[in-house]
């Protein structure tokens, strides 16, 4: 690799020479210093990246297309409209730039399922020129391929979503001296410096290419540490906001054609609030210290330092993350396992969440933890919709369908005034056991039952928020990982110890209600045994009652009755102690009865047989 090398001289310390070597970067430093770092080795073996040379013609339209633009800073679909209709010219540029090799791509997808649907090769290869083309035409589209990777109610193709999942590293790399160039003018624009008042090393050519920009390994002056240093590509918001625009006047359209029931003009616009969050490395700066603060400390998670002093719009600073991207092998499943419990803790507790922990932007450290590298496309869930989905999943562990139609209209998937409940309770049903094979909820398949609701929306409804294709996404791709090692790895399996943990600690009035209707049958009033012991007892054996020992039924038992009373004297078992009430009342009624009808039948017949018979069930 070639590399730039800084030498420091010991009279003018901001002056530097650019030398190229073929090895690794080396350090030539004139000053004393007691601090020690990891030598620079590339850790992004296997990162798929080329450089796309821009044909004449498209540089002709481009130099159009950029030409006296006006920028836009944030997401506002009205402005970027109003603007555009005023200014035809960058439109028609943009459609032929789009136009031409994805008219190009649907001719021969039209053509091959009209002429040659058998021949899945020729399928496989259509779809990955196609996964070509989008990387071609820029980011945005990028974008949209990987969001649309997780829409299976827009794309019924599962080849096709299959092939857009592989966008994450179909990445084309931009010019180094143009990266670099950008890098300078922004230094000049904020700190009236230049590169080498800030790095005292800096290696030209990128380690990593992502979809909004290419990512350099440098050396900060001030304290010699190693920085990655994030540079965005040229012009891309002036590319986004008007493929924005058209793909939001596309949408209006395609939705009134297929008669979709979900809201396409909503997806984009939630898709474009969260690409010019990506655009502005300030907000990301900001994120990752925000993350850092509420999960830095979580046992196997690592966050980077960011350098939010050094960070402008176009460049980020922070910290580089020695590792090793996924899989990892035997290492998979732990990983995973601390990548679904911070997940957890961002979705249910926190409400700040990643909405992109791709294998790409997560690093397995040397020392065993899991790194988070990227900030840009974050989320944020209210407290209340915290609690229902953190509902949803109890009544979905206690197979309440009627309850989940109720709570699938609190968390936007059915409109409010959805009256035909009935109707649903069977299709969500049978959505959920054909995740579960053998009905054994232990064994559902997360990425399964995403592709079952989504597909529900065909047939009911229901449409998807905006927000769930995102949450949805990020925890599959979690779950993919984790299966590359481990066929058998289920997200549900990590879910419910934290979600038993809060229904059965958490004080909010609205998870007290779901406890409710978890452990207290509706109807009667009664406590429902088995499913306290299953909220009380984390690990059961997995052998048949009957395999096992009375040993181990006594102690599973004991195990049981003390969780069970120290529960009902806490705050939160406070409503079962008027259920538990009668329980107790109708065993000591049942005793007497029992004793009664032992009494007549062993006097034979000179005691009175009672009026009642007990229940020996309960008893």
């Amino acid at each position: 690799m070639y590399t730039v090398l800084l030498f420091l001289s010991p009279v003018n310390t901001s002056s530097f020479t650019l030398k190229s070597t073929s090895k690794s970067l080396k350090f030539h430093h004139n000053h004393s210093s007691n601090s020690t770092r990891t030598p620079i080795t590339s850790v992004f073996n296997n990162f798929h990246q080329t450089k796309y040379k821009v044909p004449l013609h498209t540089r002709i339209l481009q130099s159009t297309l950029y030409k006296n633009r006006k920028p836009f800073n944030t997401y506002n679909p009205d402005s970027i409209l109003n603007y555009y209709k005023t200014h035809p010219i960058p439109v028609v540029t943009r459609l032929l730039l789009i136009g031409f090799p994805l008219t190009q791509w649907m001719l021969s997808y039209f053509i091959y399922s009209q002429f040659s649907s058998s021949n899945r090769t020729q399928k496989l290869t259509i779809i990955n020129n196609l996964t070509t083309v989008l990387a071609k035409i820029g980011p945005t589209f990028v974008k949209v391929g990987q969001l649309l990777s997780n829409r299976p109610d827009l794309i019924k193709d599962s080849d096709l979503l299959e092939g857009l999942k592989s966008l994450q590293d179909q990445v084309l790399k931009f010019d180094d001296n143009q990266a670099l160039e950008i890098l300078q003018n922004e230094i000049k624009s904020h700190w009236n410096k230049q590169i080498s008042d800030i790095f005292s090393e800096l290696e030209e050519n990128a380690v990593a290419s992502a979809s909004l920009g290419q990512v350099y390994r440098g050396v900060l002056r001030e304290n010699g540490k190693l920085v990655a240093i994030k540079i965005q590509r040229p012009d891309i918001s002036l590319d986004a906001s008007i493929d924005l625009m058209i793909l939001r006047v596309l949408a209006v359209g395609i939705k009134k054609q297929l008669k979709l029931r979900s809201d396409l003009v909503a997806i984009i616009d939630e898709f474009g609030m969260k690409l010019f969050d990506e655009l502005n490395y300030v907000k990301e700066a900001r994120n990752c210290a925000r993350f850092k603060q509420l999960y830095g400390e979580l046992d196997g998670v690592y966050v980077p330092d960011v350098y939010q002093n050094l960070t402008t719009k176009k460049i980020l600073v922070m910290e580089f993350v020695n590792g090793t991207k996924a899989p990892w092998g035997d290492d998979s499943v732990r990983m995973t396992k601390i990548g679904v419990e911070c997940s957890l803790k961002q979705l249910l507790e926190g409400g700040f969440y990643n909405l992109d922990p791709h294998s790409g932007n997560l690093l397995r450290t040397d020392d065993g933890r899991l790194a988070y590298l990227d900030f840009g496309m974050m989320g944020e869930l209210e407290q209340q919709k915290r609690y229902e989905i953190i509902a949803s999943i109890a009544h979905l562990i206690n197979r309440e369908y009627s309850l989940l139609v109720t709570d699938f209209i609190k968390l936007g998937f059915l409109p409010d005034d959805f009256g035909d409940t009935e109707m649903l309770v069977p299709i969500l049903q049978d959505a959920f056991q054909s995740a579960t094979p053998d009905g054994k909820l232990s064994k559902l398949s997360f990425s399964a039952l995403s592709r079952n609701i989504s597909g529900i929306a065909r047939k009911a409804p229901i449409r998807l928020p905006p927000y769930y294709s995102l949450i949805i996404r990020s925890l599959v791709i979690l779950e993919g990982i984790a299966l590359s090692s481990d066929p058998n790895f289920k997200i549900i399996d990590q879910a419910y110890p934290y979600v038993t943990n809060r229904l059965l600690n958490d004080q909010s009035p609205e998870l007290l209600e779901a406890l409710k209707d978890v452990i207290l049958d509706r109807n009667s009033g009664r406590i429902r045994w088995s499913r306290l012991e299953s909220l009380l007892i984390d690990e059961k054996p997995k052998l048949p009652k009957k395999e096992i020992s009375q040993s181990a039924q006594n102690a599973l038992s004991n195990e049981f009755l003390s969780k069970a009373i120290t529960f009902f004297l806490s705050a939160n078992g406070r409503f079962l102690r008027d259920a538990l009430i009668l329980d107790l009342v109708d065993t000591i009624d049942n005793v007497g009865l029992g004793t009664v009808e032992y009494l007549h039948n062993q006097s034979f017949g000179l005691i009175p047989e009672p009026i009642d018979h007990a229940d020996t069930r309960s008893l």
